[in-house]
């Protein structure tokens, strides 16, 4: 099988870059052919598949300056590049699934409407809240991000909730959760998604996360 996984760092930046990687390599040791699409680092783990330039990461949000905030506010909402890149992988890698994971504000929703235009299936993996609730730290539901420290981005996150919700969700196929709290609070809100646990080693999970 070819598998497209989609995640916005091919690096270690936190949990789910762990277990986007090491979901790689298990998928490739039982003989499946695997590519990315990501966001270009010097510290990238992962090279094979298509990675587009990385406007803004944790470390840098904070200082941007005001075109490059419009400009990552823009591509938060669509990503042309990432919308080529994974059109141009559905050419020349021809996957048989699109894996999504954490996609925002990074790649935006742009995979998940290009590889549904392309009728390829779609699986996303949720880590979090994000697809039930403005904040992805909040299991409520809320529509509105109170919880972002920086106030330019509560604001964003509470827009692209809505593009979440209504251009984001319609389009997966199929839903995993990474545990079966997870999975509750979506059902309870209408997200069906099946239990599987993050398959990452002992020692990742001990290692120190660098936030990107």
């Amino acid at each position: 099988m070819r598998i497209l996984i989609v995640n916005k760092f091919a690096r270690v930046t936190g949990g789910a870059d762990r277990y986007c990687l090491e979901l790689t390599r298990g998928l490739r040791d039982r003989g499946h052919a695997v590519e990315w699409l990501s966001t270009e680092h010097a510290d990238n783990l992962e090279t094979s598949g298509a990675f587009i330039p990385l406007r803004v990461s944790h470390a840098t949000r904070g200082n941007l300056a005001f075109g490059r905030r419009a400009q990552v506010a823009g591509e938060a909402f669509w990503n042309r590049s990432a919308a080529r890149s994974l059109a141009g992988l559905c050419g020349s890698f021809r996957p048989d699934v699109v894996h999504l994971n954490k996609l925002y504000p990074q790649l935006s929703v742009a995979p998940a409407v290009i590889a549904a235009r392309k009728r390829i299936p779609i699986v996303q993996t949720i880590h979090d809240y994000e697809f039930v609730s403005a904040s992805s730290t909040d299991p409520t539901g809320g529509a509105v991000d109170r919880d972002d420290s920086i106030r330019a981005f509560r604001g964003l996150n509470t827009a692209l909730f809505q593009v979440k919700r209504h251009a984001h969700v319609p389009r997966v196929g199929s839903w995993i959760a990474i545990s079966a709290s997870i999975a509750r609070t979506y059902a309870g809100f209408g997200i069906d998604a099946e239990v599987v646990r993050h398959g990452v080693t002992q020692q990742a999970v001990l290692a120190r996360d660098d936030r990107a």
